[in-house]
């Protein structure tokens, strides 16, 4: 009975996955968009869409980490602010006033 319990305690104990540490955070809503971002040897370049799929805006910054306010200027809405380097994935977020 040990042995059993010891089998089913394997297989369904969870495995330990590794953390994935993302280097950049946002802030998903608010009237400026403040982005963090670290552990960029390259900078941070991301394009900023609409909700209708158009580029509007561009974010470029050499720094390996710094932090960026985005946002006056435009008009409220939605916008996905996607890396161009591929490594990380895009962010919506909601511009108000």
């Amino acid at each position: 009975m040990t042995a059993s319990l010891r089998q089913q305690d394997a297989c369904c104990t969870p495995k330990t996955i590794a953390d994935v540490t993302s280097s950049w955070e946002v802030t998903p809503i608010g009237s400026q968009i403040v982005l963090r971002y670290s552990d960029r040897p390259q900078g941070f370049h991301a394009a900023i869409f609409n909700a209708s799929g158009q580029k509007v805006d561009e974010l470029h910054s050499d720094l390996q980490a710094s932090t960026i306010t985005w946002g006056r200027g435009m008009s409220p809405g939605v916008y996905f602010i996607m890396p161009t380097d591929g490594e990380l994935s895009k962010q919506k977020v909601i511009l108000i006033r």
